[in-house]
């Protein structure tokens, strides 16, 4: 009662209201801009399509630099995955190399050597991918919000909710590494079986 009785008389001006209206599938940014000023009693100060905030997100200073960050990390992410893929790799077949000798002396034959020497490559890797990827993805969207809740960062993009979202970068760098992790075993793969074949063992 009091509290309320307060607020009806108070005189207040407000200095801006923000509106975001979202358009139906098949609307127009154009369409929606004519509909929404028609529909309001006084012709709102400014009107931004998403197309156009994005473009100014984009240029924001803030935001450009943890763009160049993450740039930046990304290829330092994609070396480290590669020589850890190799090293992995390579760490596995010297463990497994008398598992390997011990198969020839069974009469395991090269193709039968080069399954399982594959089994012991990509089984590793692979799940280290796959770990790594979703690692990336929650990281990624983190930084995100961090990077949404920079003070100077004065847009209408603030009021809109975040949500996880995999670009094309992002599958393309999956399936780089996956195609080097493929080559990094058909590589040992394949020397394994030319030596066991040319020399009678691993």
């Amino acid at each position: 009662g009091t509290v309320s009785g307060k607020l009806d008389e108070l005189d207040a001006l407000l200095p801006r209201v923000m509106l975001v209206v979202r358009a139906a599938p098949g609307v127009g940014s154009e369409e929606l801009r004519t509909a929404v000023e028609a529909a309001l009693p006084v012709a709102p100060a400014r009107t931004r399509d998403l197309t156009s905030e994005v473009g100014r997100l984009g240029s924001d200073m803030y935001v450009y630099l943890a763009r160049e960050n993450m740039r930046i990390y990304l290829v330092g992410g994609i070396i480290m995955a590669i020589i850890g893929i190799v090293t992995v790799a390579l760490l596995n077949f010297l463990e497994d190399r008398r598992t390997l000798t011990l198969l020839r002396a069974r009469g395991a034959g090269p193709r039968q050597i080069g399954r399982f020497l594959s089994g012991v490559l990509l089984g590793p890797g692979f799940l280290g991918l796959l770990l790594g990827t979703l690692v990336a993805l929650l990281v990624g969207f983190g930084m995100t919000n961090l990077v949404w809740e920079l003070r100077d960062l004065e847009t209408v993009m603030r009021y809109l909710p975040t949500r996880l979202a995999v670009s094309a970068l992002s599958l393309g760098v999956f399936a780089l590494l996956l195609a080097v992790l493929l080559a990094v075993t058909s590589l040992f793969r394949a020397g394994v079986v030319r030596r066991v074949t040319q020399n009678g063992r691993v």
